[in-house]
């Protein structure tokens, strides 16, 4: 925990642990494009309403034939996400394209970041909650 907590910003992929750690101690953190499912759904829930998100390029991925694709299930967005990432390391022009994407918002972040602080209010001690819960849950069922 000492590194992050010494650091001036965090780029990291949207996991809600890390966002979550990152908003108990106030770091500005940016937010690199979604890798999984979930991702997608912490960047939009986490991110202040107005921030610009770092996303995939359309040719990578497209978020609305993602959002069709969950019906089919969890398999089938992952095998497509996955694909979709993997295909596009393998292309020059597009690795570039992110990588501009990634300069861009590194240099345009805002100062505090793109984090909602107004979601602090749900708690930010994440796993250390859950594990309270669960001992007092336990405790009155003994």
């Amino acid at each position: 925990e000492r590194p992050i907590t010494d650091a001036d910003l965090l780029i990291t992929s949207p996991g809600s642990t890390t966002i979550l750690q990152a908003m108990s101690i106030n770091l500005p953190t940016l937010l690199l494009p979604s890798q999984n499912r979930s991702q997608f759904f912490n960047a939009r829930l986490y991110s202040k309403p107005d921030a610009d998100i770092m996303r995939w390029p359309v040719s990578v991925l497209d978020e609305a034939k993602l959002e069709q694709m969950r019906s089919q299930g969890i398999s089938a967005v992952l095998g497509y996400v996955f694909k979709s990432i993997i295909d596009a390391a393998t292309s020059q022009e597009i690795s570039d394209e992110v990588a501009t994407i990634i300069r861009k918002a590194i240099y345009n972040a805002p100062v505090d970041g793109v984090l909602n602080p107004c979601l602090s209010v749900l708690g930010t001690a994440g796993a250390d909650q859950v594990a309270q819960l669960v001992k007092q849950a336990a405790l009155r069922h003994q």
